[in-house]
């Protein structure tokens, strides 16, 4: 059985459908990269997925039990409290609060509103790696973030995390992560169970 499973899935906003009638199933294991130019739904897909937007028609399925954790692309404002509060909010246990905060450089003394934008973005990252989830739901996770954050972020993933949905434009990222692709264009989802270099091959040839 599917970890997720996306059945005739329609989203319109009152408009053209930016969803229409969208399949997808998530299995364990998949670490799956969501493409598709801006404003074709891949960020609203999360939301969806995630129970943060309810679609017109269709259904998402979770197994019974799943425990999921969901970084959007925009953090949510919270000036208050310390990194370690925040990140304990939703964090498995003290240790893997504090183990996630140091992967990412950050100081668990200090105070929120005191952070830059990449900053808080690293914190949000902490706080949903620290949940220990069985599957992330990751929108654009290397914006504002430098090189060596990044590769920080693929090795904990590839070492940590068994299945992933993650949208980004990071061509590197997405190559070095994906083993499975879907592409959202005009309201269709085409999923290939391939890597990314593979599945921009496959794109050429249907093109052609």
């Amino acid at each position: 059985m599917a970890l997720i499973s996306i059945k005739d899935l329609s989203l319109s906003f009152g408009g053209p459908p930016l969803l229409d009638r969208v399949e997808l199933h998530i299995e364990e294991g998949d670490r799956l990269c969501l493409l598709g130019r801006n404003g074709t739904g891949k960020s609203t897909l999360l939301k969806l997925i995630a129970g943060d937007l309810k679609p017109d028609s269709g259904e998402i399925t979770w197994r019974k039990g799943l425990v999921a954790a969901y970084l959007p692309q925009d953090s949510r404002p919270q000036e208050q409290g310390t990194l370690i509060d925040l990140v304990l909010e939703q964090a498995e246990s003290r240790l893997s609060a504090e183990q996630a905060l140091s992967l990412f450089d950050l100081d668990p003394d200090r105070e929120i509103g005191s952070l830059s934008g990449g900053e808080r973005r690293r914190v949000y990252l902490a706080r949903t790696v620290a949940t220990g989830a069985e599957v992330l739901l990751l929108d654009e996770p290397t914006n504002h973030l430098d090189i060596d954050t990044i590769a920080a972020l693929e090795e904990y993933l590839l070492r940590r995390v068994k299945t992933l949905l993650f949208v980004t434009h990071d061509r590197s990222f997405a190559k070095n992560l994906a083993n499975r692709v879907a592409e959202i264009d005009r309201g269709s989802l085409y999923a290939f169970r391939t890597d990314y270099e593979s599945f921009l091959e496959r794109r050429e040839q249907m093109i052609e």
